[in-house]
């Protein structure tokens, strides 16, 4: 896949705020053909794969971390950076939605990992031919029908007993705020996370970006959108969004007395209403009301 000029700028860019080195790797779409889009991951492109070759790629490097595009750090990695990988592949977090059990039984593994935040051992990577490992494996669980989540299903079911687990904190998911379960962490380990966490994930369908969205921590993304050179781009979808919902306040379909048409019927609605009622002052701006204590006279 070719990136666009536009977003290549975009990301250099990001070095008004603070200097980085960056390096774009072209990446041939053909070496991944082989690797499937399942039903359940139909928000996730074949891109996800990249993640195999990072160490052939990088092969100076004796670790690096990989990240998802839908993440926020907001403190720092060194203590994961500097953790003693021994001899595993990678260090990662588990895996926190509440199916995460079936897929340990489904690919007949201890404990699973959620592969959107890793540490990878690229030496170990190397000398183990674990790129070539990870596409025979791609094949094999395609083969017998149960690959389920792509490449994260592989990374598991390749590195089973051979995963560090780290802190929640590091890849603080949706479903520790829901519904989610966990095997290796305390209840005061994941209290702990979701107050002090380092990574947000926003690992859900649902991005802070898109209006149904309720995620607990949604905000700190725009915190750090509105700082980004992508401001711009993302502020125009939401307020189309916002304008599209708008048109509902003015156009609703209406049937005609004998029920076999439909037609528009304008919506009257005031821009701006106040109403006063004792103590509070409700103010309705396009049908969207906001309360506030009433300013006595």
């Amino acid at each position: 896949m070719r990136m666009k000029e536009k977003n290549k700028n975009k990301i250099l860019a990001c070095k008004k705020i603070k200097d980085f080195q960056i390096e774009f790797i072209k990446i041939d779409d053909k070496l991944f053909e082989i690797c499937p889009l399942t039903p359940d991951c139909q928000h996730i492109s074949r891109q996800t794969y990249y993640r195999y070759i990072i160490p052939i790629l990088k092969p100076e490097l004796e670790k690096c971390f990989y990240f998802d595009c839908d993440i926020i750090i907001t403190d720092s990695l060194n203590k994961f950076w500097n953790i003693d990988l021994k001899d595993n592949y990678i260090a990662a977090v588990e895996e926190l939605y509440e199916g995460a059990s079936d897929d340990c039984s489904r690919l007949n593994i201890e404990h699973e990992i959620n592969a959107g935040i890793l540490l990878i051992n690229n030496k170990k990577w190397i000398t183990d031919n674990i790129v070539d490992l990870l596409f025979k494996n791609t094949v094999k669980l395609t083969q017998q029908n149960i690959l389920k989540w792509q490449d994260q299903d592989v990374i598991n079911y390749t590195f089973n007993k051979k995963m560090l687990f780290v802190s929640p904190a590091y890849n603080l998911q949706c479903n520790a705020f829901y519904d989610g379960q966990h095997s290796l962490y305390t209840d005061y380990e994941m209290k702990l996370a979701k107050s002090h966490y380092a990574i947000i994930h926003y690992n859900s369908n649902l991005k802070p970006w898109h209006n149904d969205c309720k995620h607990p921590l949604w905000e700190q993304y725009f915190y750090y959108l509105q700082r980004s050179p992508y401001k711009k781009t993302h502020y125009l979808k939401i307020i189309k969004l916002k304008l599209k919902t708008l048109k509902h306040f003015f156009f609703i379909k209406e049937k005609n007395k004998d029920n076999t048409e439909l037609r528009y019927k304008i919506l009257r609605i005031r821009v701006v209403k106040v109403i006063r009622r004792n103590n509070t002052k409700e103010i309705s701006i396009f049908g969207f009301k906001m309360k506030f204590p009433n300013t006595p006279k």
